[in-house]
């Protein structure tokens, strides 16, 4: 892996140029299903979608990667929640890198000291939305969260985050802004970053 990230220095140094690594998890696909089952009859594989395989389904796998794009975070995960601390179902390492969230999903990025980093998500008229949310420590910080629609108007707003819960609604069929805001405190310069770790459910799921 070294000597493939050594083979994109020069691109990543080009002006215009930008690189986002991808790499997909647990995932079903048409080729899962239609694969043969090894049988003499040459039956094809009975395995087929659902909740107890356990597998993200192709079409949201596809829509978490090109969300990733959409984002200017440094490093990325996210994957089912019943994957939490399993392998990841999408992670991203890119040097200009982004995501767009959406039932239960989980989300794990870098936040850099001084910085906003935005997340959009789809949200349905009168779907109720929750989310956890914890912060990795960093004396002389201070983070804040704030939910917006698109019109600006504030549906969650909350200061010095650690960790804590919020549910969300919206009146009508919206994008909403999940923002987290960066600090450093008077009297220093610098500081690490933060790991946000983020997880959210739609609908039934909350």
């Amino acid at each position: 892996m070294k000597g493939y990230y050594e083979c994109l220095r020069t691109e990543a140094q080009a002006k215009g140029i930008s690189i986002t690594m991808l790499c997909p998890g647990p995932v079903f696909s048409r080729i899962l299903e239609n694969a043969m089952s090894g049988k003499k009859d040459g039956q094809h594989s009975v395995v087929t979608h659902s909740k107890d395989n356990k597998r993200l389904d192709t079409n949201r796998c596809a829509h978490l990667m090109a969300t990733a794009i959409a984002n200017s975070l440094d490093e990325t995960e996210v994957w089912s929640s019943w994957l939490r601390h399993w392998t990841y179902c999408l992670a991203v390492y890119c040097v200009v890198l982004g995501v767009t969230l959406s039932p239960t999903q989980c989300l794990r990025f870098h936040l850099q000291p001084n910085t906003k980093r935005c997340l959009k998500e789809e949200m349905r008229k009168d779907v109720l939305v929750t989310g956890e949310y914890e912060l990795s420590p960093a004396p002389g910080q201070r983070t804040d969260l704030a939910v917006t629609d698109s019109k600006g108007h504030t549906a969650f707003a909350r200061e010095n985050l650690d960790r804590g819960k919020f549910a969300v609604t919206s009146d009508e069929d919206d994008i909403f802004d999940f923002c987290f805001v960066s600090y450093l405190q008077t009297g220093h310069q610098t500081g690490p970053e933060r790991e946000v770790h983020l997880e959210m459910k739609h609908g039934v799921e909350a």
